[in-house]
């Protein structure tokens, strides 16, 4: 299960590093480019819920033996992709098939352990994931740099190969339980509101938001949809996803824990790699380097975590994990474009443990209340959490990018005046000579660089506020305390 946890995460960074790659080769601008992530997140999400119904239907060694062929066949086409529009398409089928990799991994490993031992069964899962993660940017970026970005698809061929042995080999012929009828309307309802939101996100900052009656036509269907879901699912039985999960107030708040963390995990892999190669002037393989140790930190505090939630309660592991994210992204909104790389991978190591230490102590906790009957929902329900973390993550950090990037290029050519000092000075005149077209063009895009880059430290700030404010919900949390010996 670790394995197949692994796939995924590996895909979606080494897919974040050759980003700026692909986005150069494909003439994409920022926001399309962002896309090809997107597109495979947005897909996740939609069918992430079903394979709650999937896993009684086909069983879950079955299913993980079509989704992973699938997600196969799917990076294939990515590879050989010509066109954006086809890598965006071939993403989004990439997506549809990763999307029970995660909930059906927890499923089988939670159907193994003991509750009482759901913490380490917990890091367990996410070490592998956070493998992934670990090796992610780092054969992102040297098969982009050294080869091309395709070959970062084609690199998924032999772990896709050997999770399939794996899961023939080790997974238990599950017998498949008799489902109930499929809920084709809260299928249909939970999907448009999930498809309405993305392109409301996407497209709200290129069309002005509420100004644009295209954002608020996604937004009225949205609202539309998920109520029609909410009051179906309250109202009528054996419904496309089980209400009584939202009755344990550890799994409520543990879903809107999970979708926060999300949307730092995702927010870093669309930001980070841009900013050390655009503006810090690092080669692709070096910018996955510098990225790597945020998967160490991750895999150190998993390992670190489990056995420490077999002796205290889990509530302190959360708050140091917050504490951890918030204190390395304040650090990284401080950066300048001269930090040295022992800053940097320092920084990325303290945030990545403290990744490590918020997913497991909150979804050990989540989990622990949960009867085994609900666990396929269970899994199936934060699974959607980290897939709409994700996709949201990724839409407001780039809207808010590009946002600040036009208000802070506003600001500092106001600044550009035969009446400055500092233009008028020895040192820069030659390159930034106001009264010449070639010097007016260089300080043009200096001024480009400076707005850009100034709008990706204010993004850093903004996770770091976020991430503490959940500080007062962590006392809401019950949990369970350690067994006692």
């Amino acid at each position: 299960m670790t394995t197949t946890a692994a796939i995924q995460g590996m895909d979606t960074f080494a897919t974040a590093v050759a980003l700026p790659e692909i986005r150069g080769n494909m003439s994409a601008t920022l926001d399309e480019a962002a896309w090809i992530l997107t597109a495979f997140l947005v897909a996740s999400a939609i069918f992430t819920p079903l394979f709650a119904w999937l896993s009684r239907r086909f069983g879950q060694r079955r299913l993980l033996i079509m989704i992973t062929v699938a997600f196969l066949g799917c990076t294939l086409l990515v590879a050989q992709a010509a066109t954006l529009e086809e890598i965006v398409f071939y993403r989004f089928l990439q997506g549809v098939a990763a999307a029970g990799m995660g909930p059906l991994s927890h499923q089988v490993m939670l159907g193994v352990y003991p509750r009482s031992e759901y913490g380490s069964a917990v890091s367990w899962l996410t070490a592998g994931r956070m493998s992934g993660v670990m090796l992610g940017p780092l054969i992102g970026g040297i098969l982009t740099e050294y080869l091309s970005w395709r070959w970062v698809y084609l690199s998924n061929i032999p772990f896709c190969i050997l999770s399939l042995i794996l899961i023939i080999q080790f997974v238990p012929e599950a017998k498949s339980k008799d489902p109930p009828k499929f809920d084709f309307f809260g299928f249909i309802a939970l999907s448009v509101a999930i498809g309405s939101l993305q392109l409301m996100l996407d497209r709200g900052e290129r069309l002005e938001w509420f100004q644009s009656t295209e954002i608020v036509v996604w937004t009225g269907l949205f609202i539309a949809s998920l109520y029609l879901f909410v009051v179906h699912v309250t109202t009528q039985r054996n419904t496309y996803v089980n209400p009584q999960i939202f009755a344990s107030r550890d799994f409520v708040i543990g879903f809107f824990f999970i979708i926060i963390l999300s949307i730092m995990i995702m927010g870093f892999a669309g930001l980070l790699p841009s900013v050390l190669q655009n503006h810090m002037n690092y080669p692709v393989s070096t910018s996955g380097m510098l990225i790597m140790p945020r998967g160490i930190g991750t895999l150190i505090a998993t390992m670190i975590a489990g056995p420490l939630m077999m002796r205290i309660h889990p509530r302190p592991i959360i708050i140091v994990g917050i504490l951890c994210m918030a204190v390395s992204t304040w650090q990284m909104s401080e950066f300048t474009r001269e930090v040295d790389t022992w800053t940097i991978g320092l920084t990325v190591t303290l945030q990545g443990a403290g990744f490590g230490f918020f997913s497991v102590a909150v979804t050990s906790m989540v989990f622990q209340t949960l009867t085994p009957l609900l666990r396929p929902d269970g899994t199936s329900m934060l699974s959607l959490a980290r897939r709409i973390g994700s996709s949201m993550g990724i839409s407001i950090l780039v809207s808010q990018l590009v946002r600040n990037t036009q208000e802070n290029r506003s600001t500092l050519m106001e600044h550009v005046s035969p009446f400055n000092e500092l233009l008028r000075g020895a040192p820069i005149r030659e390159h930034w000579d106001i009264n010449t077209l070639r010097g007016l063009e260089s300080l043009q895009r200096e001024i480009e660089l400076q707005a850009e880059f100034m709008a990706y430290l204010h993004d850093f700030r903004l996770m770091a506020v976020l991430i503490l404010l959940l500080l007062p919900l962590v006392f809401l949390m019950r949990g369970q305390p350690p067994p006692k010996k």
